[in-house]
């Protein structure tokens, strides 16, 4: 009786009853996750917080937001009021007097993370915009020039 059955049957068979298992445990288990996914919802992880928390040393806070959106500002007002502005005009020079004048005081600067933002957001957007390549190395040896 075993002789009539092929391997790919087995197989098949196989593959059919860990898919109904899975499919099973699925429903289950995560019958509202899988409703949310569908309805194209973010279903809340119940324990985000506890993960947040051992993932960033330093806890989410109010300072931080407001950091966040202070280099979003900044990073808005480079595009629109310096690089919109000077366009395919502008040479690399007049480029980092404009951003030299408008960085002066921004305490994200001596963030790494915000550092290395700013930079990533000038060296992509000032080659696409005002066809000027900036490294990040130059970029950097120009912020540690800037007064604190």
């Amino acid at each position: 009786m075993l002789e009539s059955i092929t391997w790919k049957e087995f197989a098949l068979v196989i593959a059919a009853a860990a898919i109904a298992w899975y499919a099973f445990v699925a429903l289950a288990y995560f019958r509202d996750e899988i409703k949310g996914l569908a309805k194209g919802k973010n279903v809340p992880v119940e324990n985000a917080e506890e993960l947040i928390n051992e993932n960033h040393p330093e806890p989410i806070t109010d300072d931080t937001d407001s950091a966040f959106a202070e280099l979003e500002m900044v990073v808005l007002e480079i595009r629109h009021g310096i690089l919109e502005k000077a366009g395919r005009t502008a040479g690399k020079e007049t480029l980092f007097t404009q951003l030299q004048q408008r960085l002066a005081g921004y305490q994200g600067l001596e963030k790494p993370a915000f550092r290395n933002a700013l930079n990533n957001f000038i060296i992509t957007n000032s080659k696409e915009i005002c066809g000027v390549a900036f490294s990040e190395e130059e970029l950097n040896a120009e912020w540690d020039r800037l007064p604190r």
